[in-house]
């Protein structure tokens, strides 16, 4: 039993897979495998039927020798099955020394693709091409394609509760990033009116980078500094990736929760 749990462990493993490919392919893969028992037999029954052929006139011969007389009935049998054989010569079915050929493999070779893709063919008309156009037609036409597709549906419900029952992959969970709480700063009073962002900690008429005023937003970028006894905090805008504002110029109560929690 460990073995045929292993074997249906893989069969499953492989059906997920496909299922999970568009439907066409669905489709002709499971047409192929469908095919696969027939292409088979027709690929080794010409060759089973030579040695039934092959067999049967020895049978007869060791017939005539032992009742010679059945030796007429025996004969017209025997000339049956010769005519059969030569038949199947013909048509490329024997693997004889003077008909072994790559010619004459070939030969045999080539009803099975032509039956295969003929089959392939009858599937895109009659399976696949009714999935596309069930949502454009009404009607009859309509109720017949629904009948093509829900048959479809069926064979791969059964294939789905097979995996189901032998192949169930964990799904690994993407681990979810906690970005880290944006701290939001507005201007107070003070800094309405038009703030200047700096690029460094000091009050200069050169590092000025950019202005702020009114309801303008400010991410805390989580530095503070102290230069000449104002305190700086390094801020970021939509347009200003990095710079610093004096607190003064924050509003009040926002800069005295969050920044002196910080001290």
């Amino acid at each position: 039993m460990m073995l045929q749990d292993i074997v249906y462990v893989y069969l499953a493993m492989a059906q997920y897979y496909i299922l999970r490919l568009p439907y066409p392919v669905i489709v002709l893969i499971f047409v192929t495998v469908w095919y696969l028992p027939m292409g088979i037999a027709l690929w080794i029954l010409p060759w089973c039927f030579g040695r039934f052929i092959r067999i049967g006139q020895w049978c007869l011969y060791q017939m005539t020798r032992l009742f010679p007389a059945l030796q007429d009935i025996c004969s017209k049998m025997d000339s049956v099955l010769n005519s059969w054989g030569i038949w199947l010569e013909e048509s490329g079915g024997t693997d004889d020394k003077e008909n072994g050929d790559s010619g004459q493999k070939g030969r045999k070779r080539i009803p099975v693709t032509k039956i295969y893709v003929l089959i392939l063919l009858v599937a895109c008309v009659f399976l696949i091409i009714p999935y596309y156009m069930e949502p454009e037609l009404t009607g009859n036409s309509q109720r017949v394609c629904a009948d093509i597709n829900l048959f479809m549906e069926k064979k791969v419900a059964r294939a789905q509760k097979f995996v189901d029952q032998y192949y169930t992959p964990k799904v690994h969970e993407e681990e979810e990033i906690d970005e880290p709480e944006r701290i939001i700063f507005h201007l107070g009073a003070k800094g309405k009116g038009g703030a200047n962002l700096r690029s460094s900690p000091e009050k200069r008429s050169d590092n000025v980078v950019g202005t702020v005023q009114g309801d303008d937003e400010l991410i805390f970028e989580n530095e503070i500094q102290e230069t000449k006894g104002i305190i700086w905090v390094k801020v970021s805008t939509h347009d200003v990736p990095e710079a610093w504002i004096s607190k003064k110029l924050l509003n009040k109560k926002e800069a005295e929760a969050i920044l002196d929690s910080e001290n």
